[in-house]
């Protein structure tokens, strides 16, 4: 057994949220994560955040500016397309 698996999800000081066991790797690489288009920190939306732009997960970055939805553990980060 390897050590992520004996350990459970612990909640994120900063967004109240639990991470689901399939989301688990989107804590480690966090850190390294950008916003495509700023190239700012991601950081996982706050749960007030999320029922804003009425979604159950998102990432977002430092100044809130933009939003990135997490579908099925898994953060979009496509790029926000202007015409």
């Amino acid at each position: 057994m390897n050590q992520r698996s004996k350990t459970k999800p612990t909640m994120n000081q900063e967004s109240g949220i639990k991470p689901q066991e399939s989301s688990l790797w989107l804590e480690d690489f966090l850190p390294l994560m950008r916003c495509p288009d700023t190239h700012q920190p991601l950081r996982r939306a706050t749960a007030e955040e999320c029922a804003k732009h009425g979604v159950k997960a998102a990432l977002i970055t430092e100044d809130g500016a933009r939003i990135f939805i997490i579908d099925d553990g898994i953060p979009i980060l496509l790029p926000v397309e202007t015409t």
